[in-house]
């Protein structure tokens, strides 16, 4: 018996030459169509988003037109601020959000249509439309939180910024 495993281990260890690897038969490419076919046209998602809701939905739906000049701002900013006032005056302090949005719309596109102004005027319309939509922001978020006396306070400072641009802005 230990002959024979003597026998099987020897089998194993005696080395073997390498035999030389064939190579594998190369395949011909396949051939071109004459045409290709486009790719399928890719298919629109099936998923919706959810519609805003509060807040969100009223500045989604409600879309500011912001006028070509810079004296139809100006006419916009005081009608918007015209209507804010009588708000304010009712105690309807929901509405005003989405009002007060718009005269931050107003605000933020007035410095870009103004070029025409001179430096100095033009510095001024700039500063005076960064603190009007601060003050907006500050209006309608006092509204939302039924603070009537701070949506006042604010909107007495919108509504002397926006006098100040009107006598600017002709």
């Amino acid at each position: 018996m230990i002959l024979a495993s003597l026998l099987a281990l020897s089998a194993c260890s005696t080395p073997e030459a390498p035999k030389p690897a064939t190579p594998a038969p190369v395949a011909a490419p396949a051939p071109v169509a004459a045409s290709v076919a486009p790719p399928p046209a890719a298919t629109p998602p099936t998923a919706t988003t959810p519609p805003p809701d509060g807040k969100e939905a009223e500045e989604a739906t409600a879309a500011t037109v912001i006028p070509d000049s810079p004296a139809g701002i100006v006419a916009d900013l005081k009608k918007d601020r015209d209507i804010i006032k009588a708000l304010l005056d009712a105690g309807k302090l929901d509405d005003v959000h989405p009002i007060a949005r718009q005269v931050m719309d107003l605000a933020t596109a007035l410095p870009g249509k103004a070029t025409a102004l001179a430096g100095g005027d033009k510095g001024t319309v700039a500063l005076k439309c960064v603190d009007i939509k601060e003050k907006a922001d500050a209006m309608h978020d006092a509204a939302d939180e039924g603070k009537t006396a701070a949506a006042k306070t604010a909107f007495a400072a919108v509504s002397a910024d926006v006098d100040a641009i009107a006598g600017i802005v002709k």
